[in-house]
């Protein structure tokens, strides 16, 4: 019987496997994306593995994310199909997760160590998950690795949460208790927070499996309930940690950058849970940048009507936690998984597709246990093979449309350009998905190209701070000084904290000669950011060339090779100190 059981988890390893590495084996080609370059192509922190303490500390509250790209960057520096391959090998990893957390769970509340159903019902759920077209943004946008390694670690904590709390079955176990599984499932955790603050959802959906699959068996003492409670108490323990951490570093719980009414984001979230919805039954219209405006009113007919639709939801899912458990978990794991990304904490963008990555193992859970249900229901009295081959049908028919779906989508993200056009084909008045495709055309050196985009975007938000100023990079590129320091100038009269404003205005202050109004820009971006490298380099260069203050120069070029030992002109830099400190001697 082990043996039989043994074939099947291979067989449904294999398929996890080799379907994703079919529809994904596109992907390898896309380039990096918005803001990968930041993240990645720019962030001198992740260069250098051996310095862990400053991974740590530049990265905020998602240090193991950076890790891992400070991983890719050693192994192959800034070439992308190191990163997708991680990203894609994740990918795999939680669709094999899903599979045994949903065998697990069956098993929690069923004897049968075989159950045809429940195999049926966890590799559906699994590949349709692999599958979805709605997953390239997660795993194609490299930044989004955000949301597939929270995912990773979310699960292995799941997983290993079910083994500790017993399947009912005898099977060999590779700790000899149930507390060497609870103590790994606790280390995930913090793993997970670290990567991605979506993980905060984790206590809840480890007490949603005790009320639904374990209290359903209602312990008869006071005591024994007080027992099963513990389980969970040291998961509470860490996410109180780290939200006190998070405080005193940030000095806020949620997004330290956006800031939207309590209000409105909850208005927002009921209509972005519907949405979301609306994308994983019929993955169409999907884009980078969402035309997703927040909600202001309860009486708005599309806040209405997402209430309406999620109360009749979860109103099934409780009642029929009983009679379908694994239907009413997947129901309430999809909207838990979403409260802190659609309702409690303001961000900037109301909806983003590689959000609903975690949310989605809920909805294709409830998804496998209706096609399961459906197809055995249309059987009726006939054989069992019939049933199997008529949910085989039925499988192979939405996988093979949701796989097209995403060999059709992946190319989208094979460059900015090509993004950013089926972005703006999508939300034409939406003034951010203009200045990212400007930027797609200034990376080609297609500068008119990009001055128009701006202009676009500009002509729809008139202090859209990032555009303005990349319109002056533009600017500049075509050699237009002035016209670029007139922008540079607007981006900080409206944003005054513009670092890179003040970079490129101290950069084009100096080509002209004004010594001294370059310095002052280049120590504003120092005041503004101690870490910029460039800046000190710059500081150096005016001092060592037109001022002539040897000392000064030193002083600036020596911190900037500190900062980043790869600064741009690092090998001319040193030569510089190399002579001036023989000078000094």
């Amino acid at each position: 019987m082990l043996a039989n059981q043994l074939k099947f988890y291979l067989l449904a390893i294999g398929l996890i496997a080799f379907l994703s590495l079919l529809i994904y084996q596109n992907s390898f080609r896309a380039g990096f994306q918005f803001d990968d370059f930041k993240a990645i192509v720019e962030n001198a922190s992740i260069r250098d593995l051996r310095n862990l303490p400053l991974i740590f500390r530049d990265n905020g509250t998602r240090p193991v994310l950076f890790l891992t790209f400070a991983l890719n960057y050693h192994f192959g520096g800034t070439s992308e199909w190191g990163y997708h391959l991680v990203n894609l090998f994740l990918h795999i990893l939680n669709g094999i997760l899903v599979y045994f957390i949903i065998v697990g769970m069956s098993k929690a509340y069923s004897s049968d160590h075989l159950n045809q159903k429940a195999n049926s019902v966890a590799l559906l759920s699994s590949l349709l998950f692999v599958v979805h077209p709605i997953q390239t943004e997660a795993v194609t946008y490299i930044i989004s690795r955000s949301s597939v390694l929270c995912t990773t670690f979310y699960l292995l904590s799941l997983y290993l949460f079910i083994k500790a709390r017993g399947e009912g079955q005898e099977t060999p176990s590779i700790f000899p208790s149930r507390k060497g599984y609870l103590l790994f499932s606790i280390f995930f955790f913090p793993l997970a927070l670290l990567t991605k603050e979506l993980a905060a959802t984790l206590p809840f959906i480890l007490f949603l499996y005790d009320f639904v699959f374990i209290f359903r068996h209602k312990p008869e003492s006071l005591k024994e309930r007080f027992r099963l409670g513990l389980y969970y108490l040291p998961f509470w323990m860490v996410l109180m940690l780290f939200l006190i951490l998070r405080y005193r570093i940030f000095g806020a719980l949620g997004n330290t950058e956006f800031s939207r009414s309590i209000y409105s984001n909850l208005l927002s979230g009921l209509h972005v849970m519907v949405g979301y919805l609306n994308l994983l039954f019929f993955p169409h219209n999907q884009s980078a940048d969402p035309d997703f405006s927040a909600s202001t009113s309860l009486g708005e007919p599309a806040v209405l009507f997402s209430t309406a639709i999620i109360a009749i939801i979860v109103i099934i899912a409780l009642r029929l936690h009983k009679k379908i458990p694994l239907l009413s978990f997947g129901i309430l794991w999809y909207f838990i998984a979403l409260l802190p990304t659609s309702s409690i904490v303001s961000l900037q963008d109301v909806m983003a597709e590689h959000r609903a990555y975690l949310p989605s193992v809920g909805f294709f859970l409830t998804m496998g246990v209706l096609i399961t249900k459906f197809s055995a229901s249309r059987a009726g009295e006939l054989s069992f093979r019939f049933s199997s081959l008529r949910m085989m049908g039925t499988l192979i028919l939405i996988l093979m449309i949701f796989s097209l779906g995403t060999i059709k989508r992946n190319p989208v993200w094979g460059s900015n350009i090509k993004l950013w056009k089926d972005a703006v084909k999508k939300a034409p008045l939406k003034d951010r998905v203009h200045a990212n495709l400007g930027l797609g055309y200034e990376q080609r050196g297609l500068l008119d190209e990009a001055i128009t985009e701006y202009k676009k975007c500009l002509r729809i938000n008139p202090v859209n701070v990032e555009a303005i100023f990349d319109l002056g990079n533009a600017y500049h590129k075509k050699g237009w000084l002035d016209k670029a320091i007139a922008q540079y100038r607007k981006s900080i009269s409206l944003d005054p904290q513009h670092t890179k404003s003040h970079f490129n205005l101290g950069i084009m202050l100096y080509k002209r000669g004004l010594n001294y109004e370059a310095i002052k820009e280049f120590e504003e971006t120092l005041r503004l950011n101690q870490r910029y490298a460039e800046a000190h380099s710059n500081l150096g260069v005016v001092y060592y060339n037109n001022l002539k203050e040897n000392k000064k120069a030193l002083f600036h070029f020596r911190h900037a090779l500190r900062l980043d030992p790869n600064v741009e002109q690092a090998d001319s830099i040193r030569q510089i100190v190399q002579l001036l400190e023989k000078a000094d001697d």
